[in-house]
C-alpha cells in the first residue's frame, strides 16, 4: 500500500485529518514540519528566521523526498510543499496526494487566530493576512488540484483520480 500525502492551505486541518485517517488504516503518521523540527533540532518559525523562504523550500523537498523510503505512512504536508517545483508530480508519483480544501473565510479565521505560530504570518496585522493569503491560494490552488482525492470543506469528496478504494472507505468513516 502506498503512502498518503495530505496538501492544502496552512490551517486547513491537514494534521489533524492525517492522523485520524492513519489510525483508521493502521498507518504510521508523519507531519513533515514536525519531521523537519526533528532533523534540524529548530523550530520551522526558527528556521524561516535564519534562510530565506527559498531556502526552505529546497530543505523541505529534502525531507519529503527522503520519506520514499517509507511504506504505509501518512504524511502532513506543510501549506507550501505542494507549490514548490515538482513536489506535488513526485508526491502523486510516489503516493496518493489528497487535498483539504477549504473555505477561504474559514481558513483566513483559523490563520488570524494563530497567527503566531505560522512564519509566514507572524507579525502580520489580519489585513495583511487575508492579502497573503488570498495571493498564496491563488498561486497554490493549480498545484492543489492535481491530487488524486479532493476533500471539500463540507466534509464531502469532490473529485477521484485514480483513488484506492480501501483509502475512500476509511476516509469515509472519519468524515
Amino acid at each position: 500500500m502506498s503512502n498518503i500525502f495530505i496538501v492544502g492551505m496552512p490551517a486547513s486541518g491537514k494534521t489533524t485529518f492525517g492522523n485520524k485517517l492513519a489510525k483508521e488504516l493502521g498507518y504510521d503518521f508523519i507531519d513533515l514540519d514536525l519531521y523537519i523540527e526533528t532533523n534540524e533540532g529548530k523550530s520551522i518559525s526558527d528556521i524561516f528566521n535564519q534562510i530565506d523562504e527559498e531556502r526552505f523550500r529546497e530543505l523541505e523537498r529534502f525531507y519529503l523526498t527522503k520519506l520514499k523510503i517509507k511504506t504505509k505512512t501518512v504524511i502532513s504536508t506543510g501549506g507550501g510543499t505542494a507549490a514548490y517545483k515538482d513536489n506535488m508530480e513526485w508526491m502523486n508519483k510516489h503516493g496518493i496526494t489528497i487535498y483539504l480544501k477549504v473555505n477561504f473565510e474559514t481558513l483566513l479565521q483559523r490563520n488570524c487566530t494563530n497567527k503566531t505560530s505560522r512564519p509566514l504570518f507572524a507579525g502580520s496585522s489580519n489585513k495583511e493576512i487575508e492579502d497573503k493569503m488570498y495571493f498564496l491560494l491563488e498561486k497554490r490552488e493549480p498545484f492543489f488540484s492535481l491530487a488524486a482525492l479532493i476533500i471539500n470543506n463540507d466534509h464531502t469528496i469532490i473529485e477521484m483520480q485514480n483513488t484506492d478504494n480501501e483509502v475512500i472507505n476509511s476516509i469515509s468513516k472519519i468524515l
